[in-house]
């Protein structure tokens, strides 16, 4: 079965994976649950949408905070989509 594109998952990503830029995967893993091939698998592309819960953990080591954030018709933040920010 195919995965559905979700480009804003991409963007998430990508903006984790510039803040982390210059570490080695194997130092932020030590700081969080999250392995360094899980860390590793992102940078290469072999997982493209990664567990909200370890994105979350390797925002949290870059100083970024990641949070679920649902946007309704009016354009209301409810608790639902993801955003990234610092």
């Amino acid at each position: 079965m195919k995965k559905p594109h979700r480009p804003e998952r991409d963007r998430e990503i990508f903006t984790v994976l510039r803040a982390i830029k210059g570490r080695k995967s194997s130092e932020v893993a030590k700081s969080t649950y999250v392995t360094a091939q899980t860390i590793q698998n992102w940078r290469t592309g072999k997982t493209r949408y990664p567990q909200h819960h370890t994105l979350a953990a390797v925002a949290r080591t870059a100083g970024l905070k990641y949070a679920l954030v649902e946007i309704d018709e009016e354009g209301v933040k409810n608790g639902r989509e993801s955003r990234i920010g610092a």
